[in-house]
């Protein structure tokens, strides 16, 4: 059985870049939150999912479906039929991202006004156009690299990639925003395309050295069959398209998220401030403000702060998912039973270790982290109603990705679409609900990838019988966040009416509270020595926690 290090070595590398990214981005969302507020947020967010939409259908899946088809070709010797695929799928991927392109600049007026309401995002949206052709092209090359077996390139253009977009995002609506809201959200949008095109340009540099590095094992290369193109993007295609339809899935769904709270939210917020209790809604000033003002706000509360910080362990989960499913497939061939169900304990419960202080955390301190990094605190109820979700978004994020390893990746995304369409029947009841308003959307979340992760974990018992180890990977997780959570809240309290600086107080909260989870976590054995063992520095850690 591969060993933790070996299942997560390219977790490790992913996972640093896409926190070193995370990171960058948030930070920079606090100048340009502070710059366009929650209504810039609102618009900026509409534009943005748009971009992610068509980004899903173009690029989102290439380096999976790339990188396997290349490490196959290369672990068999054919390098010139590695090239050759890599080179097809680029020219293909193009040619489809150049017709989208052309669809979305011709009707995002009519995209803005279907789906938005007439808001003004026609022009962000098509700002964000030349990011779709350079994103596929970004894709192909981090498809092939991660084939060559190579993380780092993927995780710095990442890295690369935040820093010019952060850059560019910041100075142009800061300087654009005395012209106005929609210029400033605009020129947001155009700091996309450069941080794109940063990215792109580094995986070029790093694509010119590797291919003179290869030239000699290329040359050497003496019997070289050529496939046909319609044969190989017949194999790129089968990959691709388990993984497009469910990840576009989710992407549609924060789309109609966001378009069913543009469309419903006001009348249900008219109704709130008729009964007179509009200054219960969590927007500054919010009795002086017009109805659609305030629906706008929250939308860029939901869209900016909430999604933000849910998606950081979110992101690392899914790293840990992804390089866990080539060794869940490599047991599953052989059928070794036991190493399966080692392996989908082991990365429930690294999952669950993150989520589930994660949670408790954001159910606790909502708002007092938002205003650790943003002017306004602005989204911290929401973030503290949708923290329950990412329980079993991890759950079903794991689960979804255990059936990809089964070969199964089609009931994955069947379940998917079937737990969206309950979403959207419950987004309808509750976004209606003058006393719901804008948590409908948070609350059917949580219900959608509650039903989401049900159905995996059903499916698997009954086709593979795997069954959770739900007191180890689960519960105990959960009960060690716990109990953080209280000695950390009551430490808060105890911290704030000494000081009375609520900021100083959680920074200060924050590494007390990664202390205790370790330490009670440990004392529960909820992690245990063949945990720390798959860690890099695992076997000093043990020695110096003596376990």
């Amino acid at each position: 059985m591969e060993t933790k290090q070996n299942i997560l070595k390219g977790a490790m590398i992913l996972s640093i870049g896409v926190m070193l990214s995370k990171i960058i981005g948030l930070v920079y969302r606090i100048p340009l939150t502070n710059i366009i507020g929650d209504e810039g947020n609102g618009l900026y967010s509409s534009a943005y999912q748009v971009y992610i939409i068509i980004l899903t259908l173009t690029a989102t899946a290439i380096p999976a479906g790339l990188s396997k088809l290349i490490a196959e070709r290369e672990a068999i010797g054919e390098h010139k039929e590695a090239e050759h695929i890599f080179k097809v799928t680029l020219r293909a991927g193009f040619i489809c991202s150049l017709i989208l392109a052309v669809i979305v600049v011709l009707g995002a007026d009519v995209i803005a006004d279907l789906f938005f309401n007439g808001e003004n995002v026609g022009q962000p949206i098509r700002v964000l156009v030349p990011t779709i052709l350079i994103m596929t092209v970004v894709a192909s090359l981090r498809g092939y690299f991660q084939g060559l077996g190579n993380m780092v390139p993927t995780a710095s253009s990442q890295v690369i990639e935040q820093i010019f977009h952060v850059v560019f995002t910041v100075i142009l609506a800061y300087y654009l925003i005395e012209k106005s809201l929609l210029s400033a959200v605009t020129g947001a949008t155009l700091g996309t395309s450069i941080g794109a095109l940063a990215a792109l340009l580094a995986l070029i540099v790093i694509y010119l050295k590797i291919k003179k590095e290869r030239k000699p094992v290329l040359e050497a290369q003496k019997n070289y069959h050529q496939e046909s193109n319609k044969v190989i993007l017949k194999q790129v295609l089968a990959i691709m398209l388990p993984i497009i339809i469910s990840t576009c899935v989710f992407s549609i769904m924060t789309f109609i998220d966001l378009s069913m709270i543009t469309n419903l939210l006001p009348e249900s917020l008219s109704q709130l401030k008729a009964s007179g209790l509009i200054e219960t809604v969590p927007v500054a000033d919010v009795a002086h403000l017009e109805i659609g003002k305030i629906a706008t706000s929250l939308k860029g509360q939901y869209g900016f702060q909430y999604n933000t910080f849910i998606n950081i362990p979110i992101s690392i989960i899914v790293q840990i998912a992804a390089a866990s499913i080539p060794a869940i497939a490599a047991s599953a061939v052989i059928n070794k039973r036991k190493d399966i169900n080692e392996k989908i304990k082991m990365i429930f419960k690294l999952g669950m270790i993150i989520a589930a202080p994660t949670a408790v955390a954001f159910f606790l301190f909502g708002e007092p982290i938002i205003g650790l990094v943003l002017r306004k605190a602005t989204g911290g109820e929401l973030l503290s109603a949708g923290a329950v979700s990412l329980i079993f978004i991890t759950i079903a994020q794991l689960s979804a990705a255990v059936l990809q390893a089964m070969g199964k990746p089609k009931e994955a995304s069947v379940h998917a679409i079937l737990a969206c369409i309950v979403k959207v029947v419950i987004n309808y009841i509750l976004i209606r609900i003058p006393q719901c308003h804008i948590f409908g959307v948070i609350y059917s979340t949580t219900i959608c990838y509650a039903i989401y992760g049900s159905l995996n974990l059903i499916y698997l018992y009954r086709h593979f019988a795997i069954k959770l180890e739900w007191k180890q990977v689960v519960i105990k997780p959960i009960i060690c966040a716990v109990i953080m959570g209280a000695i950390s809240y009551g430490l808060y309290v105890v911290m704030n009416l000494l000081m009375g600086r609520e900021k100083l107080s959680m920074l200060l909260v924050i590494p007390v509270a990664i202390v205790v989870y370790f330490v009670v976590a440990i004392w529960t054995r909820t992690i245990d020595k063949a945990d720390l063992e798959g860690l890099p520095g695992g076997k000093k850690l043990q020695r110096f926690i003596r376990i």
